[in-house]
Parts: structure tokens; sequence; C-alpha cells
């Protein structure tokens, strides 16, 4: 039996290796996948093999390590042999900043960030037993010209990236806070910003920034209305950096510092910072606009140094893998509508949602904007629990159908087994007042049926609110709109099941807006446009036209949101400009829930308008005109929220610009 088997993501091997020859080269032997692995043999069996047949397991540690599915099982089989660590069999080694969460969270790591290659070894052989063996590796015996074998070079740490920021001198205070923002990616070796203050007095600075523009791999557009108005930033930094952005020579992100009309530029189709291309000035707390920024420039960075395409480890299948039924459809793998299976990534505290359905008469309440996974969430929760037996008879049944909503009305007359009621908000209020009690009813008896109430967020309180009692007798799960690394789980899914390579996967993650369902539609256009419709015999990249394909996202919601959107935009009349205000601050609400309290209380030029648009019952007009917009707007008249039940819509409104409605809707 081996000391140590090396689990690693193919990002990593470089460290991999490094640590396997260390560990060699002190007198342990080692199994690790590159070298142990040939060709010809079963991975299954040989994964297997080396988890089972070695006395330790090291994980190498990465983000990209935490994230990728298939090292999960390598870590945990170590993991499930020593759960309290007193053997220590499972030995994680942080080689790249990352930072471990649950089961690996409780495991102190050896960490290798930023240490020399002297301090690096000494760390790893420091913590383990030492064994005394010669400097130099052995001759084989068998050779007449005696080589010393080739030792794995240490991974020396990484080039760091230059970040430009063109700006405007009026926005310097902004672009100060950013850059204090960005000093951990600084501190952490990833990132050196450059900006046209850092000028050495005597130095040419159009030449300086000329050089530094054609250096730089990131380049931040620092968007305001001085910048538009600036003929050097506009005319001159701008179009040098979307020359080089064409030419893939660096990536052009767009940083919406204030409101102004930059949708139909030069680089309104780019993806923006912060979330939503939501002007930073306009966030109630601008330090959580700064962070939405900097994480973008850290998916970024990432996926620039490569770590986010060698993630996939794409390979050429033969023809008995496909026949052995390994083989995708593009239908079945980016899917829309529907629940995916194969790119289903786990929500936070999945675990807890299926605990919560194994308890007897705990009402379950699942809540967030829509197109976040609520439904495909419990539907694989669900699935997972009935192969083990523990759930059975399972339906769901939707407010927006008629017919049942007239079930609904008579659970209690025949609910037995696990009964899911979906767009809760939707059920006339006597219906929800009757589910509520129903509720209270099934906790008290602690009843083997189980309800799960699925709505917008909020809806937890709207049942307290009916039933105050009822706050101890269910169990709350918000899912909100998911962060990027969840959508990047989702796409290196979708990779490894047609064996493809996205080459801008960050930049699709900040274009779906937090949407998983709107990521799948980006992912399937993408792939489609380059005439992939299946798993690929040899991998294959996919260079995307992304923005291309969010225009041709564009192009086929126009049918379905375009006129409603502009009869909303109309309701107030030629001369006012409310409704297309309501539009803006909706697309760029949290989770696609907005209270006209709260915009009254932040636009106060659109205070007077707001009262009207609720007096004057603007939404009944808007139903009379076009009644199939509740399919995928809600409007609750009792709090005065507008609510947004279609994440395509969020995305559409993104997209379109002020002027445009102005112009459509006839606007003065």
């Amino acid at each position: 039996m081996k000391d140590f088997f090396i689990s690693y993501n193919h990002a990593d091997k470089t460290w991999a290796e490094w640590i396997a020859w260390t560990l060699e080269e002190a007198g342990y032997t080692v199994l690790i996948q590159s070298w142990d692995f040939r060709p010809g043999n079963n991975f299954v069996v040989e994964m297997a093999r080396a988890t089972e047949g070695t006395r330790k397991t090291i994980a190498v540690l990465s983000q990209d390590y935490l994230n990728a599915a298939f090292t999960q099982s390598e870590w945990a089989a170590a993991f499930a042999r020593d759960p309290l660590s007193k053997k220590h069999t499972l030995i994680p080694i942080r080689v790249r900043d990352c930072e471990p969460e649950g089961f690996l969270r409780s495991i102190i790591y050896i960490d290798l960030v930023g240490l020399s290659e002297r301090d690096a070894r000494s760390a790893i052989l420091g913590a383990l037993t030492e064994r005394a063996k010669p400097d130099q590796a052995p001759f084989f015996p068998a050779e007449i010209q005696h080589t010393k074998a080739i030792e794995p070079q240490f991974p020396q740490r990484e080039e760091k990236i230059e970040v430009f920021f063109s700006y405007s001198h009026r926005d310097e205070h902004l672009r100060d806070e950013l850059v204090k923002h960005l000093s951990l990616l600084k501190r952490q070796g990833i990132i050196t910003e450059w900006n046209d203050r850092k000028i050495v007095p005597g130095a040419q600075w159009a030449d300086e920034i000329d050089k530094h523009l054609n250096l730089a791999q990131i380049i931040l557009l620092m968007v305001s209305a001085d910048f538009i108005a600036s003929d050097y930033c506009y005319g001159e930094e701008m179009m040098r950096a979307m020359e080089r952005h064409k030419n893939r020579e660096a990536l052009v992100i767009p940083v919406i510092l204030r409101a102004s009309d930059w949708i139909s530029s030069p680089f309104g189709k780019l993806q923006a910072l912060p979330r939503d291309a939501k002007p930073v000035t306009s966030w109630t707390n601008m330090d959580e606009a700064f962070v939405s920024i900097v994480e973008g420039i850290r998916l970024a960075c990432r996926e620039i140094k490569g770590n986010l395409i060698e993630e996939v480890q794409p390979k050429v299948l033969s023809g008995s893998e496909l026949t052995a039924g390994v083989r995708y459809s593009l239908v079945d793998v980016f899917k829309y509508p529907g629940v995916p299976d194969v790119t289903f990534v786990e929500p936070e505290k999945f675990y807890l949602l299926k605990l919560a359905l194994k308890q007897p008469g705990l009402g379950v309440v699942i809540e967030g904007p829509s197109g976040i996974g609520k439904t495909t969430a419990l539907r694989k929760a669900v699935e997972q629990l009935g192969a083990a037996g523990e759930v059975t008879g399972f339906e769901i049944l939707s407010a927006r159908r008629s017919e049942d909503s007239k079930r609904i009305q008579y659970l209690e007359q025949w609910h037995k087994n696990t009964l899911a009621i979906d767009d809760f908000h939707r059920l006339e209020e006597p219906i929800r007042n009757h589910v509520a009690d129903y509720l209270k009813d099934l906790a008290d008896r602690e009843a083997p049926a189980k309800l799960i109430i699925i709505g917008i967020p909020g809806t937890d309180k709207k049942l307290v609110e009916i039933a105050f009692d009822l706050g101890t007798r269910i169990r709350s799960f918000k899912l909100g709109r998911v962060n990027d690394e969840i959508i990047l789980s989702m796409i290196n899914k979708g990779e490894s099941a047609l064996n493809v390579i996205f080459d801008r996967k960050s930049e699709i993650a900040r274009a779906s807006g937090g949407s998983l369902n709107i990521a799948q539609i980006l992912c399937s256009n993408l792939v489609a446009h380059v005439g992939i419709d299946q798993t690929q015999l040899e991998p294959k990249l996919i260079r995307c036209d992304l923005e291309g394909s969010v225009m041709e996202v564009m192009d086929q919601l126009e049918p379905k949101f375009g006129e409603v959107v502009r009869c909303f935009a109309a309701l107030d009349g030629h001369a006012e400009r409310t409704c297309i205000g309501l539009l803006e601050e909706l697309a760029q609400a949290d989770n696609g829930f907005l209270s006209l309290a709260h915009v009254k209380d932040k636009r106060f030029d659109l205070s007077a308008g707001v009262d009207r648009f609720v007096s004057e019952n603007y939404m009944h007009q808007l139903r009379e005109k076009f009644p199939a917009y509740e399919r995928y707007l809600y409007y609750d008249n009792k709090s005065h929220a507008l609510i947004i039940d279609d994440p395509q819509l969020a995305f559409y409104l993104l997209r379109t610009p002020a002027s445009r409605l102005v112009h459509e809707a006839g606007k003065i």
C-alpha cells in the first residue's frame, strides 16, 4: 500500500507533480494520476484503487479544486475513513488562494501560498514524518549512460495581471475607492493597477498612457457622463481598448459609476460591473457595489490565467465510450425550460432542505426570485429522498392553473403525501389564508403528509402575517440570485458533458445576472451557434461571441416582452417619465422585487408620479390593454410592489435603454 494519493484539479497539475516529487524524494511512495494512470486503464477502477489503496490522501486546494465536482468524491472517501482526523488520513495543501467550506473547513491545511520553493518544501515535510534519503535521484541501473530524472519545476508565482483605469478626473474619488477595494487582489499578487496619476514628473504622459493601455490585460472603462463627454477618454482610450478587446488581446470591462446613456455606445454590449450594471452611486451601500466589481475582476483574472479553461479536462472519446451512454444531446445539457439534470448544481443548504422535507408535520417554504432554481432544487431534493424511500407520492400544483387552484381549496380532503404549491403569491387571499391554517394543522398533528410552499421573496412573512404562530411551524429557505461561482460550476458540468470549452466563462456568468435559467439559455445559444448539438468526440474550443449571443436572445425575447414593456412605459402619458423610471428601477431591483414606497423614498423625481400610478390604478389599465402581462409580471396591490415573475424579463429590461423606450412609447 502506497503512502499518499495526490488528489488535484487539472489546473493545479504542476503543483501536484511538484508535491509528488518532493514526497518521493523524501522517501514516501506516491500515487498520482498524471504518472500512474496509463492509457488503456479503466479510469473509474484506477481512481477507486487510488483512494482505497493508499494510506493518506493529499488534497491540492485551490478554488478550481473546490468548484470541481469530480474531486469531491476523492477527498470525501478519505474523510469518511477518518472523520475525526485522528490518523490524518486527509491532508489538504493549499496552493492558491481559496477558502475551504463544509467538512474541509474543519481540517487544518498546509499553506504554500506565497512561499518560496525552499519554504514550501520545508512546510510539507515538516508536517510529515521525515525520512533520510540522498539529495539526488538514483541512477537507473539498466542504463549505461546514467542520467538524473528531470525534476518537476517548482510552480513559480504567476505574473501579475495589469489593470488599466480609463476614467474622467471628475470621477477620481470613485476610482480611488475602487483601488482601495482592490487591495487584497494586489496583496495576493494577482493584479497590479495603473492609472495616469502614476506618471512620474517629466515623463511624456501620452506615451506612458499608450504604453500601459497596450500592455494591460484588463481595461476598466469607468463610465459616467463625464467619461463619455471626454474626447480623450472616449475618443482615444476607449476606442483603442475596444480594438484590443475585439482582437482578444485584452478584456474590457465597463464599470458603471454614475447613471448615463451608455447602452448604445460601442461598449454597450459588453458585460458591465457592478451586478446588473447598476451605477455605483445608485447603491444604498456603495461598498457593496465595489465588492461586486472586485468579485467580477477576480473571476476575470482567473479566466485570463487559464485556470477556468483548464478545469474541464476534455478528452478524446472512443466509440465504446459513446455506445456506453456518455453522449449527451445539447437540449439535455443546457436545458430550458424544464429541470436540468446534467448541469444541476446544489444550492446552499441543500442538505438542510432535504432534512426539513423528512421531518413530519414541518411546513417548508422555498422563496426567492424567478429563475434561480427554487422548483429545480425541490425536485432534486425529492428525487434523492425518493431514491432512498423517504419521500413518496410527490406532486406540484401551480396557482397559475385554475384547476390546481380549485384543488388547493380542498387540500384537507385528499392530501396524503408530499405536495408543493408553486406561485403561492398568485392564489386568491381566502385560499392563501386557508393554506396557512392547513399548514398549522399539519404541524400540530405532526402529520406524515408534507406541504411545501414555493413563492416570491417575503412569502414566509406573508404566511406569518396570516397566522402569527406559524413562525415556529415552518422552515424557510431563501434562495437569492446565485453567485458567479455557482453559475461557473453549472457551465463546467455542461462543458464536461459536451466535451467543449467556453473561452469567456466569467463574462457568461456576469451576463446571466445571477440567474441559472439565463445562463442555460446563453450557453445553449453559444454552443448551437458553432453547430454543436451533442457530445463531441474530440474537445472543441468555443470562442464566444457573447455580445452576438446576447443580441440573439434579445431578438428572441422581443415578441414576448416588447409590446407589454412599451405599453407599460406609455401608461402615464406622453409627457411623463414615471413608468420608464419604474422599469429602470425594476430591472436593477434586488431579486426582482420593487417596492413603490422604496422608489418614492429613493427617487424624489418619481414620487408624485408613483402616487398617481397607485391612485389611478395604472396596473388595472395595463391588464385591460394587455392581460398577458400577468404571466411574467406580478403586482401586489396590497403592498404596492412590482415583482418580476420571469427571469427573462429582467434580462430584457436590463438591455433595453431608456432612450429607446422614450422613443417607442411616444414620449415628448
